[in-house]
């Protein structure tokens, strides 16, 4: 009966090709949308799941609020990982992680390239994170100094092998090379891992491991439990650490209790997060690798049941409009003696057939789409997709539900069709207007519109982050790293300034865009001696000037002023912050001693627009180091001024790497992953757009087919072809405002929320529900005329002979 079924579908599919071509079509493109964005949701919450621990291990997170300073981080005192050990039974192991604040130099015998990925580490890391050593003795290592453990592709970049126990690669730091012995070799990290490192070295040789307090932070800890602890309980525990190691801390450093911080707004927190939510559920700025975003992971899972759902109410739309062509069909079977559900059974295997045909045609559509999604977001969905067989059971269930979905209400609703009335003419099913058709047609069109409405926003915002004044100028800005490996640095920054190509240049510490340590002043009058959390950087005298900051009160730093090494340059965020109304000539108190503030630089964007701009701190530059050389230069003269750093560069003879960027592309970068979210929000969206036309096409082509009778008759009677086409596509404007009014306050509060996300953000207005609106009206209206035309110009005569 199956074979015999699939037989009859397969006729009936091929009797009717226009009809089978779209909804084939249409649930191919709705399939593969489907099939990419379940991969991409599968891939996100894969992240730290191939280590065999990951539902034991947690990592401490801080949030702190000071003086209207708020943030969470995801790291904590050094001693925090043995205290953990030590108070909690559960806990059996546990491993710190500090990472370089800045990429440096590392160099082997011939060769040497930047790198950020160098992190000092505890020995337990090993078991902890499932770590496979290649070659070598991981855990003795680590327990040694100046010994390291390379990554399996970091030995073939450096050596060209991974037979490299022996071996030596040296640090840049500041000047002075830091050798390091290779004596452990590693397996690369999975790609979805939440961090991947290039060396590991001893935790003992980092200066984080001088401190005492728990009253700090800088290293990211991470424990793992018990196989027969409860992970809810521990983390339950943990916030009652505060109470035990912070408070003591803050009545030494600020004489108050936690009950008395908490009574001016004010709080200190810990809490653990489980090892598999950090990719998805962390927000914190200071993550060892960029973070994925639970948002998008459910906007793309949104996206993916629309995407389908689009195509299921385009076969549904189809069939039941057609019902009118196959009703005497059905007539007949029932008459034979076909039985009701033989004729569900009937339909809904032309329905699945068709379903698993559109399959094969969507797999191949996913190939082509695989890469795209691939350069987009920089994934490895390919490697997902081609080594997890178990996938193409989804795949295969998708289709099923698909089949099902989709031809359920054709298969009962043809199969309860009266065959006497059917036989005797008297059934015009899929004439007229049906209330099911125009409801799910009113359906597609919300979607459609909110689809438009959402991308129209994301677009508006990024474009709001492009042209924002971020407080200084990144245009024709050049940031050369590694400066602090010149043993002329000076030397190497006139070399510009001596070239008409460059307008001004500096030496500096921190650029806009990069990390920023912590710093904490104090008032020296008044009653309020609070310490005021800060970040803070050092740069040269020009440093101003060459990034176009401009000074709200007082002035920059200067050479021609000795008493500046004693004074401090602010923003007006830590002016506000502080409550100075003249913060000029005040003196406040620091761990370097008291300092007296000079100037106040207008607030800039030094963090991505995800953050409000925080209070910094510009700390005069004598004997502090510079890690960047930043060039303004002339506009248009970027080849140039490229040619002339590295002419300069090889003059030095380093023997660094040269390694450069522009500032523009840094800030592009800080919103990247957003940028190319809302590209394949907006592809997809097409792809949606596109199927729901797709099936206002046929619908169309079949209600234009059901009234050519009318339409040859009107034609007789002297309608005009305008007449004719407002006719056909009156009911349209109908369905398009009830869809304006329902999807318009749905987009506006759902892209609400999503723009809440960042500090700085557009706002959405009212013309672009008016644009929305009409470009879905527009494309539904051309789909339906077209059909209409193409009905006006035929013969009225031969419309006559129709019936």
């Amino acid at each position: 009966m199956i074979w015999n079924n699939l037989k009859i579908a397969f006729r009936n599919l091929w009797r009717n090709k226009i009809y089978s071509f779209i909804n084939l079509f249409g649930l191919a493109i709705g399939l593969a949308g489907c099939i990419v964005l379940s991969l991409y949701v599968i891939d996100e919450y894969s992240y730290d799941k191939h280590n065999k621990n990951h539902s034991r291990i947690y990592r401490m997170n801080t949030s702190i609020k000071m003086n209207e300073f708020e943030l969470t981080h995801p790291t904590s005192s050094p001693v925090l990982a043995a205290t953990l050990i030590e108070d909690f039974p559960e806990v059996i192991d546990a491993c710190r992680i500090v990472e370089l604040f800045e990429p440096t130099v590392i160099k082997s015998e011939e060769k040497g390239f930047t790198e950020k990925n160098f992190y000092w580490t505890d020995p337990s890391i090993i078991e902890i994170f499932d770590l496979q050593i290649l070659k070598g003795n991981g855990e003795q290592t680590l327990a040694n100094p100046y010994q390291v453990i390379i990554s399996e592709k970091t030995a073939l970049k450096y050596f060209g092998t991974i037979d490299v126990i022996g071996k030596q690669v040296k640090m840049e730091d500041f000047g002075k090379d830091q050798a390091y012995t290779v004596s452990a070799v590693a397996k690369d990290l999975p790609y979805n891992s939440h961090f991947h490192f290039h060396f590991l070295t001893s935790f003992k040789t980092s200066f984080k491991n001088e401190v005492t307090s728990h009253y700090n932070d800088g290293a990211y800890t991470y424990v793992l439990l018990d196989k027969k602890a409860n992970g809810d309980a521990f983390m339950k525990k943990v916030p009652g650490l505060v109470k035990k190691y912070i408070e003591p801390a803050l009545k030494s450093t600020r004489n108050m209790s936690l009950k008395e911080l908490e009574s001016n707004g004010d709080y200190y927190r810990m809490f653990a997060m489980p090892l598999a939510d950090i990719h998805l559920h962390s927000t914190s700025i200071y993550e060892l690798e960029k973070n994925g975003d639970i948002n998008n992971v459910y906007i793309f899972l949104f996206s993916s049941i629309l995407i389908l759902l689009i195509a299921c109410i385009n076969f549904t739309n189809l069939s039941t409009a057609k019902s009118a062509q196959r009703a005497k069909e059905i007539g007949v079977r029932k008459s034979l003696g076909s039985t009701r559900k033989r004729l569900i059974m009937q339909f809904l295997s032309e329905s699945i057939l068709l379903s698993f045909v559109a399959l094969l045609v969507a797999l191949l559509l996913v190939e082509l789409m695989i890469p795209v999604v691939n350069s987009l977001l920089d994934k490895q969905l390919g490697e997902l997709y081609y080594s997890t067989p178990e996938l193409i059971l989804l795949f295969l269930g998708i289709a099923l539900f698909t089949g099902l979905f989709a031809g359920s209400y054709s298969a009962f609703y043809l199969s309860k069709f009266d065959p006497a009335k059917v036989l005797k003419g008297e059934l015009k099913s899929g004439q007229g207007k049906s209330p099911l058709r125009q409801t799910l047609v009113s359906f597609q069109f919300c979607i459609t519109i909110f689809l438009f409405v959402s991308t129209l926003i994301a677009y508006q915002q990024m474009d709001f982050i492009k042209q924002k004044d971020l407080g200084f100028d990144k245009e024709d800005l050049l940031i050369v790293r590694n400066v602090q490996s010149l043993s002329a640095k000076e030397a190497f920054k006139e070399a510009f300034l001596k070239n008409s190509n460059v307008i001004d240049a500096s030496l500096t510490n921190n650029i806009p865009g990069g990390f920023y340590d912590g710093f904490s002043m104090w008032k020296t009058t008044g009653d309020d001696q609070n310490p005021y959390s800060t970040r803070f950087t050092t740069a040269d005298f020009d440093f101003a000037k060459t990034m176009g900051m401009e000074m709200a009160r007082g002035r920059y730093f200067s050479k021609d002023h000795s008493s500046d090494k004693d004074g401090l340059v602010v923003n007006e965020a830590l002016m506000k912050d502080m409550n100075l109304n003249n913060p000029v000539g005040t003196v406040v108190k620091t761990h370097m001693g008291n300092k007296t503030i000079i100037g106040v630089v207008k607030d800039f964007h030094f963090v991505s627009l995800h953050m409000k701009i925080g209070p910094l701190v510009f700390l005069h530059p004598e004997g502090l180091p510079q890690s960047y050389l930043a060039i303004k230069y002339r506009k248009g003269q970027k080849k140039e001024v490229l040619n002339l750093l590295k002419n300069n560069w090889s003059q030095q003879g380093s023997g660094s790497p040269l390694d450069y960027f522009f500032m523009g592309d840094q800030f592009a970068n800080l919103h990247k992953n957003e940028n190319n979210t809302m590209q394949l929000f907006s592809i997809f969206s097409i792809l949606s757009i596109l199927i729901t036309c797709l099936g206002l096409l046929g619908l169309s082509s079949f209600t234009t087919e059901q009234r050519t009778k009318e339409i040859g008759v009107r034609k007789v009677l002297g309608a005009s072809d305008f007449s004719i086409l407002h006719m056909l596509n009156k009911d349209i404007l109908k369905w398009m405002l009830f869809a304006i009014i329902i999807a318009s306050p749905i987009a506006w509060y759902i892209m609400n929320n999503w723009l809440e996300a960042f500090a700085y953000r557009t706002t959405i207005e009212w013309y672009i529900f008016i644009i929305s609106g009409a470009a879905a009206m527009i494309l539904a209206m051309a789909t339906i005329s077209w059909q209409a035309w193409l009905a006006t110009r035929k013969d009225p005569v031969e419309a006559l002979r129709y019936e």
